[in-house]
């Protein structure tokens, strides 16, 4: 038990003695200028723009393409047609609500949420 314990504390000292002088070895912090929430909030806000933008094509080509095959389809078809756009308007709501909790956070990270 002895020896386990001289064995970790010999093992502690040498980690120690080994990554100590790098502690030191550490520079002045890099220079340029810092990251802001500004940038922080305008990078999420394009972000997201740029999504939701994406989607709601992809959504107004998924619609497009539901009332095509509604209107081409047989009996069997039908089905398949309302199910594809209840789909689609399932995952339009999903994309806008996404929107809405990035917006939320973009304000809460530039803290103009709130009124005070």
């Amino acid at each position: 038990m002895n020896k386990k314990i001289g064995i970790s504390l010999l093992g502690l000292v040498a980690v120690v003695m080994l990554f100590g002088p790098a502690v030191y070895a550490v520079d002045s912090l890099p220079s340029g200028t810092p990251i802001t929430l500004g940038e922080i909030y305008d990078t999420m806000r394009f972000v997201a723009t740029t999504i939701m933008l994406m989607s709601m094509v992809f959504a107004v080509i998924w619609f497009i393409w539901a009332g095509i095959k509604y209107m081409t389809a047989g009996e069997k078809g039908v089905e398949a047609a309302k199910k594809m756009f209840w789909n689609g308007v399932w995952g339009t709501m999903i994309i806008l609500g996404v929107g809405v909790i990035i917006r939320t956070i973009a304000a809460l990270v530039n803290r103009s949420f709130f009124w005070f």
